[in-house]
Protein backbone atom coordinates (compact mmCIF):
# COMPACT_ATOMS: atom_id res chain seq x y z
CA UNK A 1 0.00 0.00 0.00
CA UNK A 2 0.86 3.51 -0.80
CA UNK A 3 0.20 6.99 0.21
CA UNK A 4 0.76 9.98 -0.47
CA UNK A 5 0.81 13.31 2.29
CA UNK A 6 0.68 16.57 0.66
CA UNK A 7 1.46 19.40 3.51
CA UNK A 8 3.45 16.86 5.31
CA UNK A 9 5.06 18.19 7.48
CA UNK A 10 1.81 19.30 10.16
CA UNK A 11 1.95 17.81 13.59
CA UNK A 12 -1.20 16.14 12.44
CA UNK A 13 -0.27 14.54 9.38
CA UNK A 14 3.14 13.18 10.84
CA UNK A 15 1.01 11.72 13.39
CA UNK A 16 -1.17 10.21 10.84
CA UNK A 17 2.19 9.18 9.09
CA UNK A 18 3.37 7.58 11.66
CA UNK A 19 0.50 5.47 12.14
CA UNK A 20 0.06 4.51 8.06
CA UNK A 21 4.19 3.56 8.04
CA UNK A 22 2.77 1.46 10.97
CA UNK A 23 0.85 -0.26 9.09
CA UNK A 24 3.39 -0.98 6.49
CA UNK A 25 2.36 1.93 3.78
CA UNK A 26 4.84 3.65 1.58
CA UNK A 27 4.74 6.81 2.01
CA UNK A 28 5.23 10.30 -0.36
CA UNK A 29 5.49 12.99 1.44
CA UNK A 30 5.39 17.14 -0.70
CA UNK A 31 6.02 19.87 1.48
CA UNK A 32 8.56 23.17 2.17
CA UNK A 33 10.65 22.84 4.60
CA UNK A 34 13.39 20.45 3.76
CA UNK A 35 14.77 19.51 6.67
CA UNK A 36 11.60 19.17 8.39
CA UNK A 37 10.95 16.79 5.55
CA UNK A 38 14.47 15.04 6.01
CA UNK A 39 13.69 14.52 9.72
CA UNK A 40 10.34 13.35 9.47
CA UNK A 41 11.93 10.55 6.37
CA UNK A 42 14.39 9.31 9.33
CA UNK A 43 11.75 8.95 11.74
CA UNK A 44 9.70 6.96 9.45
CA UNK A 45 12.18 5.08 8.34
CA UNK A 46 13.29 3.68 12.20
CA UNK A 47 9.78 3.07 12.38
CA UNK A 48 8.72 1.11 9.58
CA UNK A 49 12.08 0.54 7.62
CA UNK A 50 11.03 1.49 4.67
CA UNK A 51 12.30 5.31 4.35
CA UNK A 52 10.07 7.85 2.55
CA UNK A 53 10.83 9.63 -0.27
CA UNK A 54 10.16 13.55 0.02
CA UNK A 55 9.48 16.37 -1.99
CA UNK A 56 10.47 19.63 -1.41
CA UNK A 57 8.31 22.17 -3.30
CA UNK A 58 6.14 25.49 -2.29
CA UNK A 59 2.77 23.58 -2.68
CA UNK A 60 1.33 27.10 -4.52
CA UNK A 61 3.87 26.49 -6.98
CA UNK A 62 1.55 24.25 -9.37
CA UNK A 63 3.54 23.40 -11.99
CA UNK A 64 6.03 21.78 -9.61
CA UNK A 65 3.00 19.97 -7.98
CA UNK A 66 1.66 18.62 -11.01
CA UNK A 67 5.73 17.76 -11.68
CA UNK A 68 6.04 15.79 -8.30
CA UNK A 69 2.46 13.76 -8.95
CA UNK A 70 2.60 13.05 -12.31
CA UNK A 71 6.52 11.51 -11.05
CA UNK A 72 4.45 9.22 -7.99
CA UNK A 73 1.66 8.49 -9.74
CA UNK A 74 4.18 7.21 -13.02
CA UNK A 75 6.23 5.35 -10.99
CA UNK A 76 3.48 3.77 -8.43
CA UNK A 77 -0.33 2.44 -7.43
CA UNK A 78 -1.10 5.16 -5.29
CA UNK A 79 -4.13 3.88 -3.00
CA UNK A 80 -4.74 6.70 -0.64
CA UNK A 81 -3.79 10.60 -1.27
CA UNK A 82 -3.84 12.65 1.78
CA UNK A 83 -4.19 16.78 2.26
CA UNK A 84 -3.35 18.71 5.16
CA UNK A 85 -1.51 22.04 3.68
CA UNK A 86 -2.61 25.33 6.14
CA UNK A 87 -1.63 28.44 7.00
CA UNK A 88 -2.81 30.71 9.66
CA UNK A 89 -2.83 34.38 8.84
CA UNK A 90 -0.45 36.90 11.11
CA UNK A 91 -2.58 39.39 10.03
CA UNK A 92 -5.89 39.19 8.57
CA UNK A 93 -5.85 42.89 7.38
CA UNK A 94 -2.68 42.57 5.37
CA UNK A 95 -3.01 42.25 1.50
CA UNK A 96 -0.05 39.31 1.04
CA UNK A 97 -1.69 37.59 3.95
CA UNK A 98 -5.27 37.48 2.85
CA UNK A 99 -3.93 36.08 -0.46
CA UNK A 100 -1.94 33.47 1.28
CA UNK A 101 -4.31 32.42 3.33
CA UNK A 102 -6.85 31.62 0.63
CA UNK A 103 -3.84 30.51 -1.69
CA UNK A 104 -3.13 27.56 0.73
CA UNK A 105 -6.25 26.82 2.58
CA UNK A 106 -8.18 26.32 -0.70
CA UNK A 107 -6.49 26.94 -3.78
CA UNK A 108 -3.57 24.90 -2.75
CA UNK A 109 -6.12 22.19 -1.34
CA UNK A 110 -8.44 21.76 -4.28
CA UNK A 111 -5.64 21.82 -6.97
CA UNK A 112 -3.78 19.02 -4.64
CA UNK A 113 -7.37 17.24 -4.94
CA UNK A 114 -7.77 17.75 -9.09
CA UNK A 115 -4.25 16.39 -10.02
CA UNK A 116 -4.71 13.66 -7.71
CA UNK A 117 -8.38 12.82 -9.15
CA UNK A 118 -6.95 12.68 -12.34
CA UNK A 119 -3.90 10.04 -11.60
CA UNK A 120 -7.00 8.06 -9.58
CA UNK A 121 -9.12 8.11 -12.65
CA UNK A 122 -6.44 6.78 -14.77
CA UNK A 123 -5.66 4.24 -12.42
CA UNK A 124 -8.93 3.20 -11.56
CA UNK A 125 -7.57 3.25 -8.03
CA UNK A 126 -7.75 4.99 -5.10
CA UNK A 127 -8.95 7.44 -2.33
CA UNK A 128 -8.61 11.19 -1.11
CA UNK A 129 -8.51 11.77 2.02
CA UNK A 130 -8.93 16.28 2.92
CA UNK A 131 -8.20 17.26 6.13
CA UNK A 132 -10.05 20.93 6.62
CA UNK A 133 -10.43 22.37 10.01
CA UNK A 134 -13.23 22.95 12.77
CA UNK A 135 -12.35 26.54 12.07
CA UNK A 136 -14.35 26.25 8.73
CA UNK A 137 -18.14 25.01 10.25
CA UNK A 138 -18.51 28.16 11.84
CA UNK A 139 -17.73 31.92 11.53
CA UNK A 140 -15.80 33.30 14.23
CA UNK A 141 -14.51 36.92 14.08
CA UNK A 142 -11.23 36.18 15.33
CA UNK A 143 -10.26 34.05 12.12
CA UNK A 144 -12.77 34.57 9.94
CA UNK A 145 -10.73 34.37 6.59
CA UNK A 146 -8.92 31.02 7.68
CA UNK A 147 -12.43 29.58 8.62
CA UNK A 148 -14.01 30.88 5.62
CA UNK A 149 -11.06 29.63 3.12
CA UNK A 150 -11.65 25.79 5.25
CA UNK A 151 -15.13 26.20 4.36
CA UNK A 152 -14.50 26.42 1.13
CA UNK A 153 -12.42 23.43 0.97
CA UNK A 154 -14.73 21.60 2.81
CA UNK A 155 -17.23 22.11 0.94
CA UNK A 156 -15.24 21.22 -2.12
CA UNK A 157 -14.44 17.48 -0.75
CA UNK A 158 -18.29 17.05 -0.27
CA UNK A 159 -18.95 18.28 -3.70
CA UNK A 160 -16.28 16.06 -4.92
CA UNK A 161 -17.68 13.40 -2.97
CA UNK A 162 -20.50 12.89 -4.96
CA UNK A 163 -18.65 13.10 -8.64
CA UNK A 164 -16.24 10.05 -7.11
Amino acid sequence: MKAVFIGATSDIAIATEEEFAKNGFELFLLGRNASKLEEISNHINVISSKKPKYYVLDLTDYQRLKEALDEIFSQNTIDVVLIFQGYLPKDVYDEAEIINTIEINYTSCVISCNFSVIHMLKQNHGMIIGISSVAGDRARPSNSLYGSAKAGFSFYLEGLRYCM
